[in-house]
């Protein structure tokens, strides 16, 4: 079964709201090398004028992951604001795709690849899109979610409800992904929309963030007044529990205008 577009996980009545900006958002973004990698394979986005806001991480399995990390961004810092959230994502779909394409044909023979989780936060919306393991948490009122659901084997046998004690391969491993941008003819990015409240908080992840970290740790790190003390907080933790990856991070407030 064929996924669907951006523009077709979102309801009709909401395609044709206004983008009029409704909050100021504030953000930092902080990248770590890590403690066992060579490259740093991430690659974030704050593009503050359209509140647009991503991180990407390179296919460690695959050649040439810092290639595709920048290739989403920049396709990203593209985008121009549509007149309603339907335009938005339409626009939005076009440059991933875009980025998609560039991964397909930048390097002969080679296959690469990037995970994408973006925040575009569009009048009172919050428009959470991703295709891949990096993620999205919200923190709002002392209370952390996570936005996102992993796009890997292991997520999908268990959304399905499958056993796989059986399997002669054993667990689905976490990083074996069914969705990123530049492994298939095309990119189906997963849609969430929410409300945006004064006050909230995002922060947008890779997985050499919260791999190393439990809920309590993002958690505790976000209730922290500053940004750049949250962040600084993060990567001292996911280092001090092992750094086994590039540790990428961007925290959002959103403000009242």
């Amino acid at each position: 079964m064929k996924k669907p577009l951006l523009i077709e996980q979102l309801p009709p009545e909401l395609a044709t709201s206004d983008c009029e900006s409704v909050f100021a958002c504030v953000s930092l973004a902080r990248s770590h090398l890590g403690r066992v990698r060579a490259t740093n394979e991430d690659a974030y986005l704050e593009y503050a004028q359209a509140q647009l806001w991503a991180v990407a991480d390179g296919l460690g399995g695959l050649s040439r992951g810092d290639y595709a990390s920048k290739a989403v961004v920049r396709a990203l810092h593209e985008y121009q604001l549509g007149a309603s959230l339907g335009d938005c994502l339409t626009a939005l779909q076009d440059k991933l795709s875009r980025a998609n394409s560039v991964c397909q044909s930048a390097f002969r023979g080679k296959r690469i690849g990037a995970t994408v989780a973006a925040l575009h936060i569009v009048g009172r919306h919050g428009l959470v899109l991703w295709a891949g393991d990096s993620r999205i948490y919200r923190f709002r009122q002392g209370q952390l979610d996570q936005l996102t659901c992993d796009h890997n084997l292991a997520e999908q046998y268990r959304a399905q409800g499958r056993s796989y004690e059986d399997s002669h391969q054993g667990r689905p491993p976490a990083h074996v992904l069914t969705r990123a941008v530049g492994v298939h003819r095309s990119v189906y990015p997963e849609l969430r929309y929410e409300s945006v409240q004064a006050e909230d908080r995002f922060l947008l992840c890779t997985d050499g963030a919260y791999s190393e970290l439990e809920m309590h740790e993002i958690s505790a790190a976000l209730s922290l007044n500053s940004q750049s003390d949250a962040l600084e907080s993060l990567e001292d933790r996911a280092l001090a529990n092992g750094g086994r990856d590039n540790i990428t991070g961007v925290v959002v407030d959103v403000l009242v205008k």
